[in-house]
């Protein structure tokens, strides 16, 4: 099962393991971080290529369907830098998804 932001949180401090900081932070993060991620989407690909006349949307089976999960994703690759095939297999991830 892959991990998810929400399975995790009720944890005694796995939050905080996994990414340093606490659940009241990641919470407060997590917004606006989503913000952030959709205004950058709004302009760039996910390969970093200007978006065209296509706009983006969350596919409905997203790997990381919440801002929260995308958080958890993108803190704990920054706190440990795992192999991408590690962390993608963690997320449920193929290990290219998991680079871009």
């Amino acid at each position: 099962m892959p991990l998810r932001y929400a399975d995790e949180r009720a944890k005694a401090g796995v939050i905080q393991q996994l990414t340093s900081l606490t659940v009241d932070e990641c919470e407060t993060l997590a917004p606006l971080v989503q913000d952030a991620f959709r205004a950058h989407m709004a302009e760039w690909t996910f390969e970093g290529k200007p978006r065209g006349g296509r706009r983006y949307s969350q596919y409905a089976n997203s790997p990381l369907p919440t801002p929260e999960d995308r958080l958890l994703f993108v803190l704990m690759y920054l706190k440990g830098a795992p192999l991408p095939t590690a962390h993608a297999a963690a997320f449920g991830l193929t290990q290219p998804k998991a680079n871009l």
